[in-house]
């Protein structure tokens, strides 16, 4: 029962993705989705696909001949939540047809997300599904807390494969075995600098050829150089660039 339980759970933690990526009024989305914590009977989850779509893909095989129920935890914003118990029931409605299936979600605040999901994971308790945020992932890894998922993805996550690609994929690895799956939505974030057009202008500096690290390197040589008062900074942990106005 427990293989089947974990092919379907990957289908679980597709759509868990799309419900906790509401907005603020809604819960907030993880980071990384690991495969099993220890102590629960249904403690290994995941799903099956076929590049098409994960969840309408599941063969007969995959269905339960019971209903099953698997517990999943993941984040909320702090807010007061609502529309949990809708999205609840949708997506019960749709695991229970085509895997016999159903989900309850815990959401746990986000400030104390780190320490409450620390001491589930020590105490042993069954989780089949949750979001390792804040919390180190290699030492729940390695302390057998969370369990590795490489020949499940393989079997059953073809469409997850496709989807995210292995460079994204082996990001959840840890000595070599794979223990999570992170977001897709990770891939839209963007990085860069802000500069001061004046100085820029004054000094003839072409920022849009600035590429690399090393031609940024090159601009800040001549700031430094004919700019006497000027230094380039850049925010430290725990702060936010956009706060310095």
């Amino acid at each position: 029962m427990a293989k089947r339980i974990i092919a379907a759970l990957l289908a679980v933690a597709m759509l868990l993705a799309l419900a906790a990526c509401g907005g603020d009024g809604g819960s907030s989305s993880s980071q990384e989705s690991s495969a099993a914590s220890q102590g629960g009977e249904s403690s290994e989850s995941s799903q099956t696909s076929d590049g098409e779509s994960s969840a309408a893909s599941a063969s007969g095989d995959l269905k339960e001949p019971e209903l099953v129920t698997l517990d999943i935890v993941t984040m909320a914003s702090g807010k007061e939540e609502s529309g949990i118990a809708e999205v609840e029931e949708a997506m019960n409605a749709i695991l229970e047809e085509k895997f016999n299936i159903n989900v309850k979600l815990t959401f746990l605040p986000f400030g104390s997300y780190a320490e409450q999901t620390t001491l589930l994971l020590s105490s042993g308790e069954g989780v089949d599904l949750m979001a390792v945020y804040m919390v180190p992932y290699a030492s729940c890894a390695t302390s057998g807390q969370i369990m590795p998922m490489d020949g499940l993805i393989e079997e059953y996550g073809q469409g997850i494969i496709e989807q995210l690609g292995w460079d994204m994929i082996n990001c959840g690895r840890v000595d070599g075995e794979l223990f999570g799956l992170t977001q897709g939505r990770d891939l839209a974030a963007s990085q860069g600098f802000s500069y001061r057009l004046d100085l820029a202008e004054k000094h003839s500096l072409d920022m849009e050829s600035v590429k690399t690290l090393e031609d940024l390197h090159d601009v800040l040589a001549v700031i430094k150089e004919k700019e006497e008062n000027v230094w380039p900074v850049a925010v430290s942990a725990g702060e936010n660039i956009r706060n310095w106005d």
